[in-house]
């Protein structure tokens, strides 16, 4: 017996004569059908097409500054603030990303949040740790754009200055 001879056997076998072809189509189509009835779809929470208009309020220091840690801890820590932006006009489900960059000191961070509505909103960033920074200034860049699946609008490109005392 060849080796096209044992798959024609071994498809026979899997498949009958096509019922469990066919049973496990249908179960597919049946739950697709009945959690979209159900309303199991994709919801506000997720990035869809869409634009909207942001004008940013903060940050405005042009300078961040790592400190040290609190309670005697050894780190050191830059504290980046939040983000805290207005939306003036929303269509679709756009989102705002914030993100920050130091290369000397290896930070790419990057936060981002749903625009839902009209008004101010702010995307929060967290602290950034470090066990050893050299004493010095580093040059860093904040990036605020409005991004969706038709659309990306830079909003905020501008460097930053960053002092480790």
């Amino acid at each position: 017996m060849s080796d096209a001879d044992d798959l024609a056997t071994t498809v026979r076998t899997v498949l009958g004569d096509g019922r469990l072809v066919v049973g496990v189509v249908v179960i597919i189509l049946f739950v697709t059908a009945l959690s979209g009835f159900l309303g199991f779809t994709a919801g506000e929470s997720e990035l869809g097409g869409g634009t909207a208009t942001v004008t940013v309020a903060e940050p405005t220091a042009d300078t961040f500054v790592v400190t040290d840690g609190r309670f005697g801890t050894d780190a050191r820590y830059l504290r980046i603030p939040d983000l805290v932006a207005t939306v003036e006009k929303r269509d679709g489900q756009p989102r705002l990303v914030y993100r920050v960059r130091i290369p000397e000191l290896g930070v790419d961070r990057q936060e981002t949040t749903l625009i839902t509505a009209s008004g101010r909103t702010r995307v929060p960033m967290d602290d950034i740790a470090f066990e050893e920074v050299q004493p010095g200034t580093y040059d860093g860049r904040i990036v605020v754009r409005v991004q969706s699946f038709t659309d990306d609008t830079t909003v905020l490109n501008r460097s930053v200055e960053v002092q480790a005392p």
